[in-house]
């Protein structure tokens, strides 16, 4: 893959549209970066380019938002996406870029399914099942 002026463009614009609606919304970003960049490179690419532009901002964030942090709350999906980080290199690695996007369009439609589903009378609460599998 060759970086060109109008890949370059093409990426700068699907970055600053998707920062953009995380300083709307607080997330986001890569809900909207990797299906649009994924149509013009390949995941292999778009997920450490995310990472590098991403960590600034997230700290940032996370700076800004410590005293409302809780460990107790986050620890069990720290210890999931700690889990996952090792498969998630080695399917980046390894895997065709096909298999990727299958994969991710799983994920998607299961969590939309879910969304579906879920009874909205009752109150949300937290289901570790779930929360240990979208992580």
């Amino acid at each position: 893959m060759e970086l060109t002026f109008q890949l370059g463009v093409i990426v700068f614009a699907v970055e600053f549209i998707c920062f953009f609606i995380k300083g709307l919304a607080a997330f986001g970003d890569p809900l909207i970066s990797n299906p649009v960049l994924s149509l013009f490179v390949d995941n292999r690419v778009i997920s450490p380019m995310n990472l590098l532009m991403q960590a600034p901002l997230n700290g940032w964030i996370s700076w800004k938002n410590r005293k409302k942090f809780s460990v107790k709350k986050s620890l069990l999906m720290l210890i999931c996406i700690f889990c996952g980080i090792i498969p998630g290199v080695l399917l980046l690695k390894y895997a065709a870029s096909w298999m990727l996007k299958a994969l991710l369009r799983i994920l998607v439609l299961g969590i939309g399914l879910e969304m579906i589903i879920r009874d909205r009378a009752k109150p949300a609460g937290e289901n570790r099942l779930i929360m240990a599998f979208v992580s």
